[in-house]
């Protein structure tokens, strides 16, 4: 029996690091007794499952063989792929551990029952239903956050990098005749740029490039 954790972030940025689940997994195997044999860390993002080191642990693991997450969604954002991905180990014979989540978890020893097996399963869809409830919510809350904004006359978007005084003064020399193009290279700013100033300032000039 191959033991083999797992631990990912988004980014290898400090504030995200794999410590925190690393010190997880030692924890289980002081509780247990059990060495786990290879511990995996992976800084990917949690849309997809396209990492390569989590598909090289898809490949390497058997039938008895465990895998071992502090969280469940240390495997992906989406339910819906963390389900493909929980049954693919299911049907390989494969022992999934999350240790926040212990009912979910397999048994090393094979003690559960048939009834736990299927309270397990109907735990694991309850969480996964919530789960992605909560982020539709999430997104719902956002959408209306922004509207709200908008409705407010706030500016949404990337904020400009370019002062009021810039724009300003683009704007007067586009009003007094100067073109597009020489406006870019005055300015150093695209001509795409500067199209999007005036249609902002509801200068309805004709353009002249």
């Amino acid at each position: 029996m191959k033991i083999i954790a797992y631990a990912r972030c988004s980014t290898n940025e400090t504030r995200q690091s794999t410590e925190r689940q690393v010190e997880a997994f030692r924890k289980w195997e002081q509780e247990n007794g059990i060495k786990i044999d290879e511990i995996v860390e992976e800084y990917a993002t949690g849309k997809n499952f396209d990492r390569v080191k989590y598909q090289r642990i898809k490949e390497e693991l058997q039938k008895d063989d465990v895998l071992i997450v502090k969280e469940l969604d240390r495997f992906g954002r989406s339910m819906d792929l963390i389900k493909n991905e929980w049954n693919y180990f299911m049907s390989k014979g494969v022992r999934i551990i999350v240790l926040d989540m212990p009912l979910i978890s397999s048994d090393l020893k094979g003690n559960k029952t048939l009834d736990m097996k299927f309270i397990a399963n109907l735990v694991f869809e309850v969480l996964c239903y919530s789960a992605e409830k909560e982020r539709e919510k999430l997104s719902q809350r956002t959408r209306e956050a922004l509207a709200v904004k908008k409705s407010q006359g706030v500016k949404l978007g990337r904020p400009s990098t370019y002062s009021e005084e810039i724009i300003n003064a683009a704007m007067e020399d586009f009003k007094n005749g100067m073109k597009l193009r020489e406006i870019s290279l005055k300015y150093n700013v695209s001509i795409d740029r500067v199209s999007v100033w005036k249609r902002e300032r509801g200068i309805t000039l004709k353009e002249r490039v």
